[in-house]
């Protein structure tokens, strides 16, 4: 079963694979004795480094002398990083249980491959094709992280995004959505807020099905208390284009990512309308026309965001 350093492959099974991981720590040991930091994460790290690693290095811009800035200015968030992002590697059991789960859900799942690597303190989790794409760096932090020389942002970020095997899994239901069609663009190019804010709460919802864990409670429980409010004020801008005020802005807001709480609570109430729940999930993700599918969840009209949450309660 065990294939290459950091990678595990069967027939049945995707990739896992944190080799960049494995490399990225290799590089950092060696900084040390190294005159030339730059050459050193460029042939350490970046030159051995698998080919998603190179794609998302070429598709971000982020080059060699970007990783030396980063690690001369932080360097006590990575000592206490390491151990973490290393251990990724001893998880590769629960990464594909969750898959697996997932699976179980969405009917025509493809298990994608999942890349973890060290990126620049700027990404936790993307999709390409079939594949994760993973920043360990920041999505397996957690409390114990030392986050006090970060930048805003990373801080109300970096241990609070839940943990590794919960992205993993709103990933993998992103791979399913289908994000490519003609109502979906339509919707991005017209009212982007409430098409994005839909697409991830939609991952958020179903990932949480499958595996029974949120990927983010503080945002679920500051939603909860203030939902009310937060669906007045979400109405009046989910036509837009501008989704600073809810989406990716934790540099900005105190509570950040509110739109994949809205997202989620509309995906939740359409689930619960349904008697098919594996007809219900279906339609959230293959969802395409935001504005129909707000509709047909009847949020609003069923006193949806009266109701109270409860952690894994949902069976199919």
């Amino acid at each position: 079963m065990l294939c290459l350093t950091g990678t595990v492959r069967s027939q049945s099974k995707p990739i896992i694979s944190t080799r960049d991981v494995e490399n990225f720590w290799i590089a950092y040991d060696s900084l040390k004795y190294s005159s030339d930091s730059i050459g050193t994460i460029q042939s350490l790290y970046i030159n051995t480094g698998s080919r998603t690693l190179t794609k998302f290095l070429n598709q971000y811009g982020y080059s060699a002398r970007d990783y030396v800035a980063i690690i001369r200015a932080y360097p006590e968030y990575w000592e206490s990083i390491r151990s973490v992002t290393l251990g990724i590697s001893r998880r590769k059991q629960e990464i594909e249980s969750a898959l697996e789960k997932v699976k179980t859900l969405c009917e025509g799942f493809k298990t994608p491959d999942v890349y973890f690597i060290i990126g620049c303190l700027k990404s936790g989790g993307t999709t390409r094709n079939n594949q994760i794409v993973i920043g360990s760096e920041l999505a397996a932090a957690n409390s114990a992280t030392v986050t006090h020389e970060l930048p805003h942002w990373q801080r109300s970020v970096i241990g609070h995004t839940g943990d590794i095997v919960a992205m993993v899994a709103h990933e993998a239901i992103h791979t399913q959505q289908k994000l490519l069609g003609f109502q979906f663009i339509w919707g991005y190019l017209n009212h982007r807020l409430l098409t994005l804010s839909l697409s991830e709460g939609a991952a958020d919802f179903v990932s949480e099905l499958a595996i029974g864990e949120h990927i983010n409670n503080a945002r679920m429980e500051f939603g909860l208390r203030y939902e009310e409010t937060l669906w007045k004020e979400f109405k009046k801008d989910m036509m837009k284009n501008d989704v600073s005020k809810w989406l990716y802005n934790g540099g900005s807001a105190t509570t950040p990512d509110m739109g994949y709480f809205i997202g989620y609570q509309v995906c939740k109430s359409l689930y619960e309308s349904l008697p098919d729940k594996k007809k219900a999930i279906k339609q959230i993700l293959k969802m395409s026309y935001s504005k129909r599918f707000l509709k047909s969840s009847n949020y609003e009209k069923n006193g949806h965001i009266l109701s109270t949450f409860q952690f894994g309660r949902y069976t199919l």
